[in-house]
């Protein structure tokens, strides 16, 4: 048969009994601290990453539409075909 190990309280003296309500007073205000910490912050973040995909989603969107301007700029310049041009006269002489 098994057996468990049993702690014995009594066996600490004052001190340990002490220590043990203060440490488990510590850890309690922690977890207390840190939950309240993340009631906190949990909205603020996802404020935030709410805040920034809206941005980025712009910002991508504004350069989609600049390309799409730049583009269109292009296709407009591509039916002008620019040259220079020299006048020969037919009577100048030919070079070969």
């Amino acid at each position: 048969m098994n057996q468990f190990r049993q702690i014995r309280v009594s066996s600490f003296g004052w001190r340990g009994i002490l220590g043990l309500i203060v440490g488990a007073a510590v850890a309690v205000a922690a977890i207390v601290l840190l939950l309240g910490l993340a009631l906190v912050l949990v909205p603020i973040v996802a404020i935030l990453v709410l805040l920034g995909r809206w941005r980025l989603q712009t910002m991508q969107r504004a350069e989609v539409e600049a390309a799409e301007k730049e583009r269109r700029r292009e296709d407009q310049a591509a039916g002008i075909i620019e040259g220079e041009f020299t006048i020969i006269e037919r009577d100048a002489p030919k070079i070969r």
